[in-house]
């Protein structure tokens, strides 16, 4: 498992590069609150289970900057031969990129941040428990000629408690993106955070992490999700922008697994694809990144290999 012993953990990202694993991390020191001041972290591995850790990737803006204070969840992909992060300022909900060229040394890019709420389509203050504005959570993938950024988002219309869907914006430089309509997904929650996308099989497979209290009580029942806090779940479609619907087992980590992760990403390394995610320390234990859970992706879901309780 990756730790970082003195300091908080919070959402964890991947980008397999040859035989080496690259973990991106938000994290804090103890020494103040857990999501005030979130740098993101870097480390490495050849096996997801035993970490190098690199110090800091990307520290927050100075005052005034769109993304002071503290940073929020991102992702990694490769274009042109260059290396960005797509990631978010946690405080304004907008997000920005940054672009390396070994994916150790990251530089902010000038014409952050690049995408923020369109009041046409998502909603400036969100509706249900959290009255805060959602835009965050970059996910960039590519898409018939286009880039294509996934974010958690509310939408303008429905019930209250179930506006959370994952809001797109697209670009075909990377320079500059035009925010547009959500994913056509079925309703389930008020947010849906860390979305990410993966086509396998002649599926398209969005996983996300949603927390129980905002997710419908129609939609809890039907899953069985009555008594769990937190967990990452999926849906399945023919076409990229959907419709999304409920994977057969929409719940990706077992109920049974030891420790139960929230923010979860797909980590492909040696062909195989896995499952990982942050678990937060309780009373003095420390915050730690779970080690690897294989997962296989059918034509009805992704679903955990090699596990019994």
């Amino acid at each position: 498992m990756l730790q970082h012993p003195g300091n908080y953990i919070g959402d964890v990202w991947f980008f397999v590069k040859e035989d080496t694993a690259h973990a991106y991390y938000l994290t804090a020191p103890e020494s103040g609150r857990r999501r005030d001041v979130w740098s993101i972290a870097h480390a490495t591995s050849r096996d997801l289970i035993n970490w190098q850790r690199h110090g800091i990737a990307l520290h927050p803006g100075v005052a005034g900057e769109w993304d002071e204070s503290a940073l929020a969840t991102g992702c990694i992909f490769e274009a042109d031969g260059r290396f960005y992060m797509g990631y978010t300022g946690r405080n304004r909900q907008e997000t920005g990129l940054a672009v390396s060229d070994d994916l150790f040394v990251w530089q902010k890019c000038p014409a952050n941040p690049v995408t923020r709420l369109d009041a046409r389509f998502y909603e400036p203050v969100g509706s249900g428990l959290r009255k805060t504005r959602h835009w965050r959570d970059p996910f960039i993938v590519r898409h018939d000629a286009c880039w294509y950024q996934l974010t958690c988002a509310s939408r303008v219309t429905g019930a209250p408690g179930a506006r959370g869907v994952v809001g797109l914006a697209k670009s075909s430089d990377l320079a500059t993106w035009e925010v547009i309509g959500p994913l056509d997904t079925e309703p389930f929650c008020q947010e849906m955070e860390c979305p990410q996308l993966y086509f396998r099989n002649g599926k398209y497979h969005l996983v996300f992490s949603a927390l129980a209290d905002q997710i419908l009580p129609v939609k809890r029942h039907q899953i069985g999700e009555e008594n769990v806090w937190w967990t990452t779940y999926t849906m399945i479609s023919d076409n990229f922008f959907g419709p999304y619907r409920l994977s057969a087992k929409p719940r990706i980590i077992p109920p049974a697994f030891p420790a139960q992760p929230y923010a979860c990403q797909i980590a492909t390394l040696g062909g195989q694809d896995y499952i990982l995610g942050t678990v937060w320390g309780k009373d003095a234990d420390p915050d730690f990144i779970t080690d690897p859970l294989p997962v296989g992706f059918t034509g009805s879901g992704i679903i955990a290999l090699l596990f019994s309780p």
